[in-house]
């Protein structure tokens, strides 16, 4: 590698090993918060359990073991949340690669250290730049891509993604793909083998004419007389919001364990103590809850969109909550699918947006497929005799003023 580059190039017995600078991450270095707070919480459960216990009597031999047991389990979990909290704080990359091939990604701050991801020899297929954290400048505009804080993935199948390095600018990680593309080939058996691919995903506008409905959507359209109604079925629990629910169902499940033991301790115990450690539970148990209502909120909404003449008209059924809305003609400005604010497993999710203004929007149907959400923006736009070309195209495309 060049001798300015960022990049430190450390020989190995076996291989080489890419050491990558500090990360300068600002205000983002507070996210160390995050992995601390579960671990004090869950040392806390656990010393209140054992005080609560040995409050009853003497610990039999069983007792003593379990509690030795978890005490130990989380003690190897709590190394990894220091680890990783430390990683975030002050660490750096490292990417150990064999001459086999093999791969090893890892962030290291001093003795602690977290691993990221391993690649056997000869099973990356491409790697992937993404953006990570969009981060913004002192007036609060949205820094370059250049500026950005990006990472690097391998891809190993058709879905899966092996993490090797996150939160660090576009220019090192593309630097360090290079270099990882030339090592990583995709025949080694050939004689001169060719590098692996290096992707750069973007956030891009989206086209905005889709005309045909997309192969195997479940969004039913009908046409009458004053115009149409387009009927968008539910997305699904684990298909609109997985993690969430996943989540929402570990923390119900933990919070839920801790509430049933003090119920049980307050009735069955002559003078119980007054619950000190179990509020903790129960702040648990009421986030879950909530957690796995949003869940099952957005994951069975049922979305009915209609053009009536002149007016829009949008209903949005849920099991917990429905909203309606409508708009005439001249309150709408555009209606695209655009990128929403949420981001899952690092990208960001579409959704339809319906603008009443230049900047101002409604968006709803966020995760569904982006070609599906194309094809009813183009329809409402149609159907509403709405401009073809986006606002700034228009713009653009008048003629100066003399």
């Amino acid at each position: 590698m060049d001798a300015d580059s960022p990049i430190e190039v450390i020989e190995l017995a076996d291989g080489k090993l890419y050491r990558l600078p500090r990360r300068q991450l600002g205000a983002w270095r507070w996210l160390v918060v995050g992995p601390i707070i579960p671990a004090v919480v869950v040392w806390g459960l656990l010393f209140n359990f054992f005080i609560t216990r040995a409050a009853q009597g003497p610990l039999d031999e069983l007792a003593w073991g379990l509690f030795v047991l978890v005490g130990l389990l989380w003690a190897c979990g709590c190394y990894w949340v220091v680890s990783l909290s430390a990683a975030i704080w002050c660490g750096r990359a490292e990417i150990e690669v064999t001459d086999s091939g093999a791969v090893r990604a890892l962030d290291r701050a001093g003795w602690f250290r977290v691993c990221w991801g391993r690649l056997k020899p000869n099973t990356a297929r491409k790697l992937i730049l993404t953006e990570l954290l969009p981060t913004r400048d002192s007036t609060g505009q949205l820094k370059p891509a250049s500026e950005q804080l990006w990472q690097l993935s391998a891809e190993i199948g058709r879905v899966r993604k092996v993490w090797l390095v996150f939160a660090y600018p576009r220019e090192i990680l593309s630097a360090l793909a290079e270099v990882l593309a030339e090592r990583l080939t995709l025949d080694p058996l050939e004689p001169d083998p060719a590098p692996i691919p290096v992707v750069v995903e973007e956030e891009t506008l989206p086209s905005r004419d889709v005309l045909d409905p997309p192969t195997g959507t479940r969004v039913e359209l009908k046409q009458h007389a004053d115009g149409i109604t387009l009927t968008v079925p539910p997305l699904g629990i684990f298909r609109g919001t997985g993690t969430l629910a996943v989540l929402g169902t570990f923390f119900t499940l933990v919070g839920g364990a801790v509430v049933v033991g003090m119920i049980e301790r307050l009735l069955l115990q002559p003078n119980p103590q007054p619950p000190r450690g179990e509020l903790v539970g129960i702040v648990f148990l009421l986030i879950g809850l909530i957690m796995v209502f949003i869940s099952i909120q957005i994951g069975r909404k049922r979305v009915v969109l209609a053009v009536v003449g002149e007016q829009l008209l949008t209903f949005e059924a849920g099991p917990f909550r429905s909203k309606r809305r409508d708009w005439t003609r001249d309150d709408l400005f555009d209606i695209v699918c655009g990128p929403s604010g949420i981001k899952v497993n690092n990208r960001v999710l579409p959704q339809l947006q319906i603008f009443t203004g230049e900047t101002s929007y409604v968006g709803m149907l966020t995760g569904r497929d982006e070609t599906e959400l194309k094809w009813i923006a183009t329809v409402l736009r149609q159907a509403l005799r709405l401009p073809r070309e986006s606002a700034d195209a228009i713009q653009a495309n008048q003629p100066a003023p003399e």
